[in-house]
């Protein structure tokens, strides 16, 4: 008699789940693998042998709960084909951590609800038609969609505190709002994905592509779609060819990155860019006081305008990612005009005319006509404050503020009306603050210059520093000149981060003794020590580029241990006199790399 009944039940489970029932939940709260809350009808007594399967559609309506507070808790893998809520009643919950949810069908949710599940949700059909619609509720964790074939239309807004994936399918999001922290469909699988007029809000910071797309086996319709990316530091991987509408990087503190080949009818940055490959924009729009580092030897292709307007409290800053090598701009006719843009290493390409008005040039650039902005003295006011704070510059010594930030033209002034206390400090704020010369003389109070290690300062003349300020700033130092005569004075100041001299035809020479805690490097141009004292960790000058080191007498104390402590010279388009100086290395395991024919 047992073995009867196990083979009856056996049968009735094979039966349940090879065909297509229906689940009516009942009973209110419960866990979803408890088969008393599983009927055969809406409202009934009869429930099913086992919980719902792939096939199985399952309904939450007006029978399934009596009171308020009622909890579906999804307390393992829970699979179904539909699920629909329409006609639940007393605000139930769908609840659960970190269990899987996967529906084969389409996805009913109500505004009379509460969703807390936190577990992945899975849309896997293999067929179209399916549709979802969230009511208004956040789903709280990941969304992927990986059904070879299916296909899957939104009737409302989909927000998502994860990430949504398309792996297999079709997602057509039928001009509904969608949030996510990140869109990813990088795999060679046959795919739709149909913007149309859709909002798409992107929230995640930098730590992996925000948008990464691969468009192979991808058909991809960006329709007339926004793409808005509301993270710091976003990555964009747009897939190779595509096309798209509307973008725009809503961050105004953090650097953003366009990373492959692809056609945009408008994009548009806030914040810092760092546009990657060859690209299309009809319309490319850069904010006042950004930096922009386009692709060396790469094309950007202006369809209709190029939208760089900055102003003298904050110049657009456009340059090649390696200095010494152009970046490109394309137009086939008309004009580009910016206004207040500091430019270097940009090229020109087609017939249009390119003009840059009130702007400064940074050197290399070909095909633009540039109108140089006028040299200011600037002078620091007011204490405490960020350099790119126009409160804080004016036109005379403790005068008025709000003059125009620096650029590479201007000569800026800390003196003894810039501070009025102990210990104010001066921020470096931006990741390239610039000046002409800089000059600390007469400053009292002991000032501070500080700043991170991810901001830099280019100085394009002099460097005069003062003992009676504290320099903690500890991010890049680059002396950018392209003329000769000019001079540098510590004052007995440490540099924290690198010393780079970078400019194609500039000189330096140094006024006092000079102690840098990482790296000194000659890039370019020329070094002349004056029989000044140099302490680093590492002097370094092994580039392709014209360069003169002169160092008299100096005493040279690289201080490290193993390869923290480097000499290290090549002889390619360098010029070296190592007159009666002295290199000394402290520490152990030092390393010295010279070309074959140096004398010391």
């Amino acid at each position: 008699m047992k073995n009867f009944l196990l083979v009856i039940i056996l049968l009735l489970t094979i039966y349940s789940s090879t065909f297509a029932v229906d689940y009516f939940w009942i009973g209110g709260s419960g866990n979803w693998s408890e088969i008393s809350h599983w009927a055969t009808v809406s409202g009934g007594t009869t429930t099913h042998l086992v919980v719902p399967t792939q096939d199985d559609d399952v309904y939450f309506d007006a029978n399934s709960f009596s009171q308020n507070g009622s909890i579906i808790r999804i307390n393992s893998s829970a699979v179904c084909k539909s699920m629909n809520w329409t006609g639940a009643r007393f605000n139930p919950t769908l609840a659960g951590d970190f269990n899987n949810l996967r529906i084969y069908g389409s996805l009913t949710l109500i505004t009379a609800m509460n969703l807390t599940f936190a577990g992945q949700i899975y849309f896997e059909s293999l067929s179209f038609g399916n549709t979802i619609k969230t009511a208004g509720k956040q789903l709280k964790y990941n969304v992927t969609f990986n059904g070879a074939g299916g296909g899957w239309t939104l009737q409302d807004g989909l927000d998502v505190t994860g990430n949504i994936t398309l792996i297999n399918g079709n997602f057509y999001t039928n001009n509904q709002r969608v949030t996510c922290s990140r869109f990813v469909s990088n795999n060679t699988n046959p795919r739709i994905l149909n913007l149309s007029s859709s909002i798409i809000t992107l929230t995640g910071n930098g730590n992996n592509p925000e948008w990464n797309i691969k468009e192979a086996f991808l058909n991809f319709n960006a329709g007339s779609s926004k793409l808005i990316f509301t993270g710091s530091s976003t990555n964009i991987l747009p897939g190779n060819g595509l096309i798209y509408n509307f973008m725009t990087f809503e961050d105004s503190s953090s650097t953003h990155t366009l990373n492959d080949s692809s056609s945009y009818k408008r994009v548009e940055f806030k914040g810092n860019g760092i546009i990657l490959k060859n690209n299309y924009f009809d319309t490319l729009v850069f904010s006042p006081g950004k930096v922009y580092e386009l692709d060396s030897s790469k094309v950007q292709i202006i369809g209709s305008a190029l939208k760089a307007t900055g102003n003298c409290t904050g110049s657009i800053t456009i340059r090649s990612r390696i200095p010494g090598f152009h970046t490109n701009f394309a137009k086939t006719s008309g004009a580009v005009d910016v206004e207040y843009v500091t430019l270097k290493d940009c090229q020109t390409q087609g017939l249009a005319i390119f003009t840059a008005r009130n702007s400064v040039d940074l050197g290399n650039n070909t095909g633009w006509f540039i109108f140089r902005a006028s040299t200011l003295n600037l002078y620091w006011i007011g204490g405490t404050g960020n350099w790119t704070d126009p409160a804080h510059w004016s036109r005379s010594s403790g005068g008025a503020g709000g003059a125009c930030i620096p650029t590479a033209y201007d000569n800026v002034f800390f003196d003894s009306n810039s501070f009025s206390s102990d210990s104010q400090v001066v921020s470096i704020n931006t990741i390239n603050a610039s000046c002409n010369n800089m000059r600390w003389t007469g400053v009292a109070f002991n000032p501070i210059m500080d700043g991170p290690n991810t901001n830099s300062i280019s100085i394009y003349g002099s460097l005069e520093l003062s003992s009676a300020m504290i320099l903690r700033f500890s991010g890049l130092i680059y002396f950018e000149s392209q003329t000769t005569g000019n001079t540098i004075l510590s004052g007995g100041r440490h540099f924290i981060d690198n010393v780079i001299f970078n400019g194609a035809g500039g000189e330096w020479t140094l006024l006092d003794s000079i102690y840098c805690e990482s790296s000194i490097i000659l890039n370019n141009g020329t070094f002349i020590t004056n029989n000044k004292a140099v302490t680093c960790e590492r002097f370094i000058s092994d580039g392709n580029k014209f360069r003169n080191l002169y160092l008299g007498s100096s005493v040279i104390l690289l201080i490290g241990s193993g390869k923290n402590a480097q000499w290290n010279i090549t002889d390619t388009k360098l010029t070296f006199d190592c007159g009666t100086s002295l290199i000394r290395f402290i520490g152990k395991d030092v390393s010295m790399f010279l070309w074959e024919r140096d004398n010391f």
